[in-house]
């Protein structure tokens, strides 16, 4: 197991990164449309499953604290939208699906170190697909994370072993925040009335706000998705092979 002052000094390296990529305009940022795509998710995923549960918590709260400076630097005009509704329902929003990343991320690594690996990986891929082959002229792309998890599963996984399951549980790392945050928008947000307003600015109304939230969750976090798949996947197993990757998380999963 690596020293006590070696996970301090990787997770505090981590840090920096999500600090500067959180506070450099365009950089951990990158507007599209009403919301913006987010790679931020990527440092806090390395941390919890190298360094430990503790770190991805750590790292999990400087990304939530980042993304709500965001709100006012160097500005997102949906937050300012949501504050002016409601400031703690905006912070909730904000806070809890980044502080959830660590959690899912280690929860669903260790479950695929179990009997349950090949049938995550398989309803992942089917989700993927069947979603794509509904409606294949609209959402192709998500072929390509389907693809990404078949070809893992078919021709990483006898070399690997199960550090293919990084890249997983690093996509699914980065699903959770899309997922809760625009979910928590629905949901806390629907029976306000001032945000019937703020979805029209947004180009939909309030009845098809759901059809809408879904769309950029899939236009939007999908990408994000497969960024951290490749990213989480290739890093990881790397600094596992290096033996950087914290002993007790390594061994629960082999």
């Amino acid at each position: 197991m690596r020293s006590k002052h070696f996970k301090l000094t990787g997770t505090a390296m981590l840090l920096a990164l999500i600090l500067i990529a959180g506070f450099v305009p365009m950089l951990g940022y990158i507007p599209i449309g009403a919301v913006k795509m987010t790679w931020i998710v990527v440092p806090v995923v390395i941390g919890a499953l190298a360094f430990g549960l503790r770190s991805g918590v750590i790292l999990s709260l400087a990304f939530a604290v980042t993304s709500l400076i965001q709100v006012w630097y160097p500005g997102d005009w949906l937050g300012v939208q949501l504050m002016d509704i409601s400031v703690w329902k905006t912070i909730a929003i904000i806070f809890i699906p980044r502080l959830l990343i660590p959690f899912v991320t280690v929860g669903f690594f260790r479950l695929l170190a179990g009997r349950l690996e090949i049938y995550i990986q398989m309803g992942l891929f089917m989700l993927f697909g069947a979603i794509a082959l509904i409606d294949i002229n609209q959402y192709w792309f998500l072929l390509i994370p389907a693809g990404l998890i078949a070809a893992a599963a078919a021709f990483f996984r006898r070399g690997w072993g199960g550090r293919i399951n990084y890249a997983i549980a690093g996509m699914l790392g980065s699903l959770t925040n899309t997922v809760f945050f625009l979910g928590g928008v629905y949901v806390l947000f629907l029976g306000e009335p001032a945000f019937a307003a703020v979805a029209q600015q947004m180009g939909t109304t309030i009845s098809a706000i759901g059809a809408f939230l879904t769309a950029i969750a899939l236009s939007n976090g999908v990408p994000e998705a497969i960024l951290a798949f490749i990213l989480c996947g290739s890093i990881l197993a790397v600094l596992e092979k290096l033996g950087y990757v914290d002993q007790p998380i390594r061994q629960e999963n082999r």
